[in-house]
C-alpha cells in the first residue's frame, strides 16, 4: 500500500468522533436532510462567508444545479478537461449544454491552460475545472466574456485568475 494513501491510518485519530456522529444519526432515523443537514449547511456558509450554503447528495447533482444557475441557452458550450470524471459531461447534458473537451498537460494531469483559449468561442459559458487545478473558486466570471469557472473548492473567496482567459 502507498503510505499516504493509507485512510484508515489517517483517519484513526478521528475514529471515536466518527463513531459517536454515526450512531447518533443511525439512532435519530434521519437519513436524509434533518438537523445535521441544516446544521452543516449553515456552518459551511459561514466558513465560505457567503449567505446559503445546499448540501446534495452528489457531485453530479451539484454540477447540474450550478450549470442550470449560469442560466445558459440550450447548445451554449463547457470547457472541461478530457480526463474528466462521466458526471461531468452527464451534468453538461442534462442542462442542455455542449462539453468541449481540452487535453491535459500530460506532466500534471491537469487540463491544459493554454488550449483553453484556444477553444473558447462566443457560444463559451464555462470552464468546468476540478480540485487538482490552479483555479480555487466556487464561481467566478471570468473578465468581462461572461465566462464562469466552475470547481470543487471548499474556499470560493480565493479564486486566482488565469490571466490567459482573461478577455
Amino acid at each position: 500500500m502507498i503510505e499516504y494513501e493509507n485512510l484508515s491510518k489517517l483517519n484513526e485519530p478521528f475514529f471515536d468522533e466518527y463513531r459517536k456522529a454515526f450512531n447518533e444519526t443511525l439512532e435519530s432515523g434521519w437519513y436524509i436532510l434533518g438537523n445535521k443537514v441544516q446544521t452543516f449547511e449553515k456552518e459551511f456558509a459561514q466558513y465560505c462567508d457567503v449567505q446559503h450554503c445546499v448540501g446534495l447528495a452528489n457531485g453530479l447533482d451539484a454540477l447540474i444545479l450550478a450549470l442550470k444557475a449560469m442560466n445558459a441557452e440550450p447548445g451554449d458550450e463547457v470547457i472541461v478537461p478530457s480526463n474528466t470524471y462521466i458526471a461531468t459531461i452527464l451534468a453538461i447534458v442534462h442542462n442542455g449544454l455542449k462539453p468541449v473537451l481540452v487535453e491535459p498537460d500530460i506532466a500534471t494531469y491537469n487540463i491544459d491552460a493554454g488550449r483553453i483559449a484556444e477553444r473558447i468561442t462566443s457560444k463559451t459559458r464555462a470552464v468546468i475545472a476540478h480540485r487538482r487545478m490552479a483555479l480555487r473558486s466556487g464561481e467566478k466570471k471570468l473578465g468581462t466574456g461572461g465566462i464562469w469557472a466552475l470547481s470543487a473548492s471548499i474556499r470560493p473567496r480565493t479564486w486566482e485568475p488565469w490571466p490567459m482567459l482573461e478577455h
